[in-house]
């Protein structure tokens, strides 16, 4: 029997959840699959097997190469990544043929003896320094969150973020562009932020990301980075609850941790020498090394698991403080970290400059528009800010305080569901004049209506984020005229993601197999024999030939014509033509 055949019989007596981690972990995309052959098809092929034997650990390309006894795994259990990358049966752990064969193939090259070189500094310095890049994660992270609920972002191409947007988090952060690409990657992986109808929204993560401690912060990333760093399945051993890859466990603090990865995953792709680096990459900026040379908590990580990592990592991260200054030029300066807690009820109605151990952040009369929107009552904004200088508030934030207070909700947005419009209306009416004739406002396509109002054909959230970006402090309210916190807007939304599309490409392709299996029709016996005519298998065929009569007959086909299928009949030593609309039923052998 072929592979392609094993394949598909095995692929159908796994789970959904089974086929959804084999689909991700070997590449195949399950949109334009017809049935478990085609699924079949491309996890048989060549190509994708020897990217499959890329992504093991020498653990399990040692049992390919000398741990089975005709073409058995010995003791297959052991090795779950060859399970999980269907390379053999399941049930008896057989190698698939062309699996035995490419692995053969490949270049046993490891010298026995490499040696993975340790950092000359001290773990004390290596700690040290990551607990920096702890820190500034998470304070990044945090502003993407806190970003999220003020603003509209866009997802640019397939699961990506404008320029724009990332030049403005690089200059918040002190940090590159590339370094802010990062943020916003681990912000997407660690479901702190999703994107939903194109647009970048807080994930079911977000809320707690705020409420929790930063050791708390941490093993999520720290869980990311294990469970979905790199979904080709790179680190596809790694399983939440599950052992690690011996050769991961053996790894100490100092050493260098891209070194230790080329040792285990040492029989590289292109494509997965990419991974590696990409996994590499995240491990610095979430704090798990520094200058490529593991921490204590990682080597802790890799034996005790997060738990134990997060707690010996929280131990030396920066103090926070409360302490702000408030200054005449409407900017605030935090000498030292803020309590997260703190530091949201800040960002709610002060915009940030600055990021890190020291941080400064600027008034407004947009955001201080937006603290009031969030239900923040004026009083509570000076309070605080008195309550944290310690002074009487400057004479310029005194009045930009009471200006922005008698300004509020001057320009309110609201939705027409009767007409499926969005409305901007105004006591003033020459602010609608000023809307109506300003240029950047011109893609709104906004015109007056008899009331006077201005009308356009967008939803109120593009709207109400235009007129604010555009630098009006326009407010949205519901059919009651009360004002609508930003908050709500960005309630945090739970995409649809690539796994749900994929369980709706596997219902099809069971749906498609059941049917071959109880009421095929012409396409579906068509189908299978041109499967077996590909694949050169032999089949078991049932022919009605009228009068309740049938008859089997076990054939090797040749060839379709006319509507018949041409076959060998080996036991008769005959070519037999048969007519497929007489077909019963197929079995592939």
């Amino acid at each position: 029997m072929s592979d392609q055949l094993r394949m598909a019989g095995a692929l159908r007596k796994l789970t959904d959840e089974q086929l959804i981690a084999l689909a991700k972990r070997r590449k195949i995309n399950t949109a334009n699959l017809r049935d478990f052959f085609d699924f079949a098809e491309h996890l048989a092929n060549e190509k994708s097997i020897r990217l499959a034997l890329a992504t093991l650990p020498i653990s399990a390309l040692s049992a390919i190469w000398s741990g089975y006894d005709k073409q058995v795994i010995k003791n297959h259990q052991a090795q779950p990544e060859l399970t999980a990358l269907l390379l053999l049966d399941p049930e008896t752990g057989t190698l698939f043929e062309t699996v035995e064969r490419v692995g053969r193939e490949l270049p046993l090259n490891r010298p026995e003896g490499s040696h993975i070189e340790q950092s000359t500094r001290p773990i004390e310095d290596i700690d040290r320094d990551a607990r920096m890049h702890i820190f500034e994660i998470i304070q990044a992270i945090t502003e993407v969150v806190l970003d999220l609920e003020q603003r509209f972002i866009r997802e640019v191409s397939k699961r990506s973020i404008g320029l724009p947007e990332v030049k403005r988090l690089a200059s918040h952060l002190g940090k590159d562009v590339a370094y802010a690409k990062q943020v916003f990657e681990l912000a997407l992986w660690s479901q702190v932020a999703t994107i939903e109808n194109s647009r970048w929204q807080l994930g079911p993560n977000a809320g707690p990301w705020l409420t929790s401690t930063d050791s708390a912060r941490w093993s999520l990333l720290a869980e990311t980075w294990v469970e979905t760093a790199n979904p080709s399945a790179l680190l596809n051993h790694f399983q939440p609850g599950g052992p690690f890859d011996s050769g991961l466990l053996q790894m100490t603090a100092g050493e260098l941790f891209y070194q230790r990865l080329r040792f285990v995953y040492w029989q590289q792709a292109s494509e997965t020498e990419a991974h590696i680096e990409k996994v590499v990459s995240l491990a610095e900026a979430i704090g798990l090394t520094s200058e490529l040379a593991a921490t204590s908590w990682f080597e802790t990580l890799m034996g005790a698991g997060v738990e134990q990592a997060s707690g010996q990592m929280a131990a030396g991260l920066p103090k926070t403080d409360g302490r702000l200054t408030v200054q005449a030029d409407l900017s605030l300066i935090a000498p030292n970290p803020l309590a997260t807690e703190i530091e949201v009820e800040l960002r709610t109605f002060a915009e940030t400059e600055k990021i890190g151990l020291a941080s400064s952040y600027r008034l407004t009369a947009m955001s201080i528009s937006n603290g009031l929107e969030c239900g923040m009552p004026m009083s509570r904004i000076r309070g605080l800010l008195e309550e944290m200088s310690g002074k009487a508030l400057p004479q310029p934030v005194d009045y930009l305080l009471k200006d922005a207070e008698r300004k509020f909700g001057k320009i309110a947005v609201r939705a027409d569901s009767a007409r499926g419009i969005s409305v901007v209306a105004s006591e003033d009416s020459v602010i609608l004049t000023q809307l109506y004739n300003d240029v950047k406002l011109k893609p709104l396509s906004l015109h007056f209506n008899e009331t006077g109002s201005l009308m356009s054909r967008f939803e109120p959230d593009v709207l109400y984020y235009s007129l604010r970006e555009a630098g009006f402090a326009a407010v949205r309210i519901d059919d009651a005229g009360n004002v609508i916190s930003p908050k709500n807007i960005a309630t945090p939304a739970f995409s649809t993601d690539d796994d749900s599309r994929i369980r709706e490409d596997i219902a099809r392709i069971r749906e498609a197999d059941d049917k071959i299996g109880s009421e095929p029709d012409d396409d579906d016996f068509l189908r299978q024999l041109q499967l077996a005519i590909k694949l050169k298998s032999k089949i078991s065929v049932v022919l009605d030939l009228g009068s309740k009569k049938q008859v089997t007959y076990v054939v090797e086909p040749v060839g379709l014509a006319n509507g018949r299928l041409r076959a060998k009949d080996r036991k008769a030593d005959v070519e037999r033509t048969l007519p497929i609309s007489s077909i019963v039923s197929i079995e592939l052998l």
